[in-house]
């Protein structure tokens, strides 16, 4: 048996043991079988595993030491020491920060992944409720036993029920707008319950009814799925009947509250409501998830990122003066188009003159047209300062047609971490920075992307682009595919910590008359559109004699 659950279930056999026998006790022992049986149950289900079988650090930490957070919380309650609790908060906390941590580096669109994650922020909430009880603090002007029923909120309806609907959704195939519509109601319910409980019963009873709705919706998709085992069927099924059950009960409550009609009490409730879900819901749900064991359709973690980082400024001559250039000699962005074969893109389709561009990127002349957006041109006009200062992604104003002269030269690819690393360095017609880029390319899962690298301030962002064919075109797009199984995306790595940013870019290299190359280049904020680019790409002769452009 896994050490942390065997610790967690002798500390509740302990707490039932010793302890008095009254509401409020027992509502202190189902958060302490919540703590020591249902989290550890749930750690298996996790997606934080990287392409090479291993777990963040954080995590992995976590859960070697867990087994000592159930036995605090169970100090805390018995010798009735409240300070105690803090150990639990550090644990729950570390356990937001880890999902938090995958919910930014995945992005919040594998919306599954993000509902599972969510429960451990909702847990997270529900540590800091714990010890506000336990230090008997009052919490937006409530105290006592509504703070520890919130508690309760967070530990076992919050945390249960994003997971498992998530869970579900991860095991499926069809139905997905349904899915992600109870996805997205069972990720938002947990708070906006909170805050009508807080502060308006009215909410509170809209938010439960809803909720309710979205229930019965997951009960309708776990009653029609189909399964691997009979008797992980079985034990989800009656933990999805369960709760629809326990939301009864917590409909006739809410009215109660809002018509002034208390139907039920709060220690009815304790009984009715509380132990249904820890043992009926939770407990039985854990357990046939465990032995469904639904995995994650798609490793998201573990992708390969540059581990150079910028300066204050970047610039041209930033590879050298951090002594990161190669005697590598590279004439293109890539070796061979060939390279990035796969079932999706044939590189034979390619005009040659695009196939040309990429092998011998030295060998073109660019010329480039800038349009930012209107409701985005306040926002460039600062941005145009900045990147200035910096020496990176230097657009300017745009609005008119500009020269950029550019060369290819090799990376330090053992500092960098990657394979085959070379940069492009363009300037423009002024002689200013327009950008450093560090290409690369990666597989995985018999695809291969263009893994493009510019160097920020402190930090790097990552563009990881996938190749499609569009007749003789190419087209490169770092928007995530409908099935949301590819590395494709705009990355930004502080340190150690990559985030999924809002952003999406798409280039649209075409070949035009007379071996003249035009590419369209977009890119979008949040879904808007805010940035476009069309470049003018012309073989220059002289510049096939491979001719250095800049001194460094």
């Amino acid at each position: 048996m896994d050490r942390n659950l065997a610790a967690g279930m002798v500390t509740v056999l302990v707490f039932l043991i010793f302890s008095p026998k009254d509401s409020v006790i027992l509502v202190e022992g189902l958060l302490l079988f919540a703590v020591g049986v249902l989290i550890p149950l749930s750690f298996p289900l996790i997606d934080g595993t990287d392409r090479r079988g291993k777990l963040g650090r954080l995590q992995s930490f976590i859960h070697k030491v867990y087994f000592l957070a159930p036995i605090f919380v169970l100090l805390a309650m018995m010798l009735d020491i409240a300070s105690l609790y803090i150990v639990w908060c550090v644990f729950a906390l570390g356990l937001g920060a880890a999902a938090a941590k995958r919910i930014l580096e995945r992005g919040v669109n594998i919306i599954e992944e993000t509902a599972i994650d969510t429960a451990y922020l909702y847990l997270s909430l529900g540590s800091i409720w714990l010890l506000a009880y336990g230090m008997q603090v009052e919490v937006m002007g409530f105290s006592g036993i509504i703070v520890l029923l919130t508690a309760i909120h967070f530990h076992y309806s919050a945390f249960s029920i994003p997971l498992f609907a998530g869970l579900l959704k991860r095991k499926s195939a069809t139905r997905q707008k349904l899915h992600n519509l109870v996805l997205l109601i069972t990720i938002v319910s947990p708070m906006t319950i909170a805050l009508g409980i807080t502060y308006w019963n009215v909410l509170e009873f809209a938010a439960v009814s809803i909720y309710m709705a979205s229930i019965i919706l997951y009960g309708y998709l776990i009653f029609t799925s189909e399964w691997r085992t009979l008797a992980g069927r079985i034990l989800i099924s009656l933990s999805a009947g369960i709760l629809l059950v326990t939301i009864v009960f917590s409909i006739i409550y809410s009215f109660g509250s809002v018509s002034g009609n208390n139907t039920l009490s709060i220690t009815e409730m304790i009984f009715l409501h509380g132990i249904a879900n820890a043992l009926g819901v939770s407990l039985l749900g854990l357990i046939g998830w465990n032995i469904e064991n639904p995995q994650t359709k798609f490793r998201h973690f573990g992708k390969p990122f540059s581990s150079i980082r910028g300066g204050r400024t970047i610039g041209i001559d930033f590879l050298h003066n951090n002594g990161l250039e190669s005697e590598t000699e590279f004439k293109g962005l890539t070796d061979c188009m060939s390279d990035y074969r796969s079932s999706h893109f044939d590189p034979d389709k390619l005009s040659p003159v695009i196939q040309d561009f990429y092998v011998n990127t030295n060998a073109f002349e660019l010329k480039a047209v800038i349009s930012w957006e209107k409701w985005f041109y306040p926002l460039a006009l600062v941005y145009e300062k900045l990147s200035k200062k910096t020496g990176q992604i230097h657009l300017g104003k745009g609005g008119r047609e500009e020269a950029m002269v550019g060369d290819i030269i090799g990376v330090d690819s053992e500092v960098d971490g990657r394979e085959k690393v070379r940069a492009w360095r363009r300037i423009n017609e002024a002689g200013e920075p327009v950008f450093l880029a560090l290409y690369s390319r990666h597989c995985y899962k018999g695809e291969a992307y263009m893994n493009i690298a510019l160097p920020l301030p402190l930090s790097t962002m990552t563009g990881i682009l996938k190749p499609e064919n569009k007749g003789n075109d190419l087209i490169l797009t770092s928007s995530l595919r409908r099935s949301k199984q590819g590395d494709e995306g705009i990355y930004l790595t502080i340190w150690k910590l990559t985030l999924k940013l809002p952003l999406a870019e798409r280039f649209h290299l075409k070949e035009e008359s007379n071996h003249i190359l035009t590419a369209y280049h977009q890119m979008w904020l949040l879904g808007m559109t805010f940035l476009k680019i069309t470049y003018s790409i012309k073989q220059d002769d002289k510049k096939r004699q491979g001719q250095k452009l800049f001194s460094n």
